[in-house]
């Protein structure tokens, strides 16, 4: 679904069902991480590390997975 651009400040007051004032949107987030990779190279997929060195790609690195 497509919505034009209205500014904030010009936009209409939102009007829920039922007149109701509060909108609960639950949401589920999935992901897959591969546990190892296909090379021997260092991995890094960002954020802070729980180990203190970095792991070869083929080694399971539990801790950060």
């Amino acid at each position: 679904m497509k919505y034009p651009f209205v500014p904030l400040p010009q936009r209409g007051k939102l009007v829920l069902p039922g007149g109701n004032r509060l909108a609960v949107i639950p949401t589920i987030n999935l992901e897959f991480w591969d546990l190892i990779k296909d090379t021997k190279q260092a991995y890094y997929a960002g954020g802070p590390p729980i180990l203190p060195d970095a792991l070869p790609g083929d080694v399971p690195d539990f801790p950060n997975f």
